[in-house]
């Protein structure tokens, strides 16, 4: 009797990190062969090598939109115009990097992978903080979500709403405070890190979303780049200490 396909998945899930022998276990079955290819690709997308890439994965032999699960996508977009990409929707972690971020182009890919569960975005710039959300709210699967040097020039109210599905927020280098007053009225995320420099700045805005959360709150990480005095971690607490 055959082992069902979800448990050959959670099986090959342990052998991530072990390409020798999820090789081996590709020899042993056709029916084996997919769910192991989908740990060995991961493909970086460029304006470069996008037509290429579209041009692969319509081809009739090509195993890409059943397998692909992790996907990269770097560099500026602004000047192609992609009329036509594969469906990906197998795709469950997509990382967004080093790039200006262009919703004309990028929409179209980025609706192509409904199952993405897990969204880094690093070194991003947007032109508004809407933008930022919309391009977040592109995912109705997603679990988690990262952002690492992410900047808005606008910080104009977003009228998007983050999926329910989210339950991990990793905000570091970006304007934590528009972030956390958007997501006042929104169903309280669970595991929050704020990474290792909380700017005072932010401090006010940080302290509402946690009231906000309460109990719903497991886990929360923060750090300041100076326990001096004067320096971060006093400005950080000095609000809620009275004289």
């Amino acid at each position: 009797m055959p082992f069902p396909p979800e448990i050959l998945d959670i099986i090959f899930s342990f052998l991530y990190d072990d390409k020798q022998s999820l090789k081996a276990c590709s020899l042993v079955a056709r029916v084996w062969l997919q769910p192991v290819r989908a740990h060995f690709f991961h493909v970086v997308l460029t304006p470069v090598n996008v037509d290429e890439f579209i041009e692969l994965a319509a081809n009739a032999g090509s195993f890409i939109s059943g397998t692909l699960q992790d996907i990269a996508l770097t560099r500026n977009w602004d000047a192609i115009q992609v009329s036509v990409f594969p469906s990906l929707k197998m795709v469950t972690c997509m990382v967004i990097h080093n790039m200006d971020y262009a919703p004309a182009p990028l929409h179209t890919v980025l609706l192509g992978m409904p199952s993405v569960t897990h969204l880094y975005l690093d070194q991003v710039s947007f032109e508004s903080f809407s933008e930022t959300t919309l391009a977040l709210c592109l995912f109705p699967a997603l679990q988690s979500v990262s952002l690492c040097d992410v900047s808005w020039l606008l910080s104009e109210p977003s009228p998007h709403l983050l999926p329910a599905t989210v339950t991990h927020l990793s905000l570091t280098l970006c304007y934590q405070r528009d972030v956390f007053n958007w997501l006042l009225n929104q169903r309280p995320i669970p595991h929050l890190n704020l990474g290792t420099s909380v700017a005072p700045s932010d401090a006010p805005s940080i302290g509402e979303y946690l009231a906000h959360c309460g109990p719903a709150l497991r886990s929360l990480r923060l750090g300041f780049s100076s326990f001096d005095a004067g320096g971060d971690a006093e400005d950080f607490l000095a609000p809620s200490i009275s004289p």
